[in-house]
This record gives C-alpha cells, sequence and structure tokens, in this order.
C-alpha cells in the first residue's frame, strides 16, 4: 500500500480507499449506533500511511464520524535512551519500524493536530512481539512523567505446539504463532491486567 500510495494510480487509489473506510466505518456505526464514540486503529499500522491517513481523516470529516481516539504508533524516544541495560535487546527490525513509524508521524502531525482527536503515548514497536514485564518496567515510569494516557501493544495470540492457523492462506505468520516469545506476552499481559 505505502508503495502504491507513492508510484501507482494515486487518485483511483484514493477513491477507493474512501469508499473502503467509510464501508467500514458505516458497519460499526451501524452496529453501535451512529454517534457512538469509535476508536480507529489497523492492522500493521497502515493508517499511518499518508495517503491512508489523509483519506482517513477526510472521511471522518465529511462524514461527520464521532471519532473518540485513534492509535498513533509513535513510540517516545527519551526512555528507550535513558534505559541501557536494554540496549543490547533492540532488535533490528524493531528499529527500523519505530524509526519509519516516527518518520510518518511527522508527516502526518498537521492532519491530525487540525482534527483534535485524541491518542496516547505508545509503546510496543521496538519490543514487537517480545515485551517482557522487565521492559515495562523499566520504561513505564519514564511514560508515565510524558503522558498521562498510555497504550501498550501486546501480541498475546500464540498457538502450541500441534495446533494449527484457522487463516491456513497466511503461512507467513505461523512462526510468530509457535513463538515462544508469544505465550511470553501472553503470561505478561495477564499478570499486569491483575495488578
Amino acid at each position: 500500500l505505502f508503495f502504491l500510495s507513492l508510484f501507482g494510480n494515486r487518485r483511483l487509489l484514493e477513491k477507493q480507499l474512501y469508499n473502503e473506510i467509510k464501508a467500514q466505518i458505516d458497519f460499526w456505526e451501524n452496529k453501535m449506533g451512529e454517534k457512538t464514540p469509535i476508536l480507529i486503529d489497523s492492522h500493521q499500522h497502515t493508517h499511518m500511511i499518508p495517503l491512508i491517513f489523509r483519506t482517513l481523516m477526510r472521511v471522518i470529516r465529511e462524514e461527520d464520524v464521532a471519532v473518540e481516539y485513534i492509535r498513533i504508533p509513535s513510540e517516545l524516544i527519551l526512555p528507550f535512551i535513558k534505559s541501557p541495560s536494554l540496549y543490547l535487546t533492540f532488535s533490528p527490525v524493531g528499529l527500523v519500524k519505530q524509526w519509519l513509524l516516527k518518520f510518518l508521524n511527522l508527516v502526518n502531525r498537521r492532519e491530525f493536530k487540525k482534527a483534535n482527536i485524541k491518542s496516547a503515548a505508545f509503546m510496543g514497536i521496538l519490543f514487537s512481539g517480545q515485551l517482557t514485564e522487565d521492559k515495562i518496567n523499566k520504561l513505564l515510569p519514564y511514560y508515565k512523567k510524558q503522558n498521562e494516557n498510555i497504550e501498550i501493544a501486546f501480541h498475546p495470540g500464540y498457538l502450541e505446539s500441534g495446533e494449527s492457523l484457522i487463516d491456513g492462506f497466511r503461512k507467513d505468520f505461523k512462526k510468530f504463532y509457535y513463538s515462544k516469545w508469544r505465550r511470553i506476552e501472553y503470561d505478561t499481559l495477564l499478570k499486569f491486567m491483575k495488578d
């Protein structure tokens, strides 16, 4: 989608995006009531792609959608810098994702500010799929100083040995669901929910 938004037929893509975003919002408004405030996110943060983000904001504006919250997955940097004991646990892929999403956030920032919609301080990109209680406990104090609203992204879905994927078409997700880290994130999330 990112490359299509840069090099494809942008006008056609924007029209398709508008129709799809509107259809998904209409679906939920019909289920919950038209003026029930909704919270917006997308799988793998695709709504952060600038063309998609602008189109989303246009749908919200033109259709007068009651949006209470949009996930802006742009992690604070200072907590990670101030936690040197975590440096060797950074994943190269996580670093690339973190900085790409920070860049996309900068591109989208003006559009987001105009909309005057809430978001939260976000955690979960750099350690995506490998969040542990120790990492969260080291970062959380810095997050609490920066923002009263904090969103932490966990990936608690996992498969035990011998279980099969419900979606057999997405073979590339198989290694993630069988990863020991999924179970660790599941247990970590349960612990935080109990505390």
